[in-house]
């Protein structure tokens, strides 16, 4: 599951992150915006296919700035090529202000097709 949001300590992961949202038309990771994502249902790095997974994004605003967090989506896409869409999930309108030094948690529900084959 790739989200558009995302946050990169190493300046060579935040390059190559960068070069793959342009290719992807991802918007840019914001500088001083720290996120953590938990699949909160999941205990064996699977989720089931056909029913209603759960991804919890936290968020905090290190920036100097407010940030409006205005939605989330999110996409499933081949391990081997990122390039390759294999669904598209429906964005879930948020409108959220953080302030600089606010946090926030975000609950966004997905459903992967019940007819994906499963990878082992």
């Amino acid at each position: 599951l790739l989200l558009s949001t995302a946050a990169q300590d190493d300046a060579a992961a935040q390059e190559a992150a960068q070069q793959a949202a342009q290719e992807q038309q991802m918007p840019q990771a914001l500088p001083g915006i720290d996120t953590v994502v938990v699949f909160p249902d999941v205990s064996d790095n699977r989720f089931a296919l056909g029913g209603i997974g759960k991804l919890l994004i936290g968020v905090k605003n290190n920036a100097q700035a407010t940030i409006n967090i205005t939605a989330v989506t999110g996409s499933l896409q081949s391990p081997f090529d990122l390039a390759y869409y294999v669904q598209n999930f429906t964005a879930s309108e948020i409108g959220l202000v953080l302030s600089p030094g606010e946090s926030a948690s975000i609950l966004y529900p997905f459903m992967p097709y019940h007819s994906l084959d499963p990878m082992m």
